[in-house]
């Protein structure tokens, strides 16, 4: 089986490399930039309190989820104003590393 077609190539120090990428790399995602509209899970951890309802209007900053995470309380909130229009978690949930909580419209 040729993998030549598999490597990745690349020049460091004026020397050039090839070699096969690893699983992890692989899957590695590309980088998206951040959409202000949507909450996402910075750890995983539980949701202990929801304190918004769908279509509530909310300001920058105010806590809108509260997730418990590593034994501490975490309050979550947007970096912008909006009007709740998604609520993807409920109380009770689990939660993991950049799962969407809730969006906004």
């Amino acid at each position: 089986m040729d993998n030549k077609d598999k490597y990745i190539k690349f020049h460091l120090h004026d020397v050039d490399y090839e070699t096969l990428p690893t699983k992890k790399y692989l899957q590695h995602k590309e980088w998206e930039a951040p959409n202000d509209k949507k909450l996402n899970a910075q750890i995983p951890g539980l949701v202990i309190d929801i304190l918004v309802k769908k279509n509530q209007k909310v300001k920058e900053g105010e806590t809108v989820i509260l997730l418990e995470a590593m034994k501490m309380n975490n309050m979550l909130s947007f970096v912008i104003d909006g009007t709740i229009k998604v609520i993807h978690v409920k109380k009770g949930d689990k939660v993991s590393k950049n799962q969407l909580l809730i969006e906004l419209k």
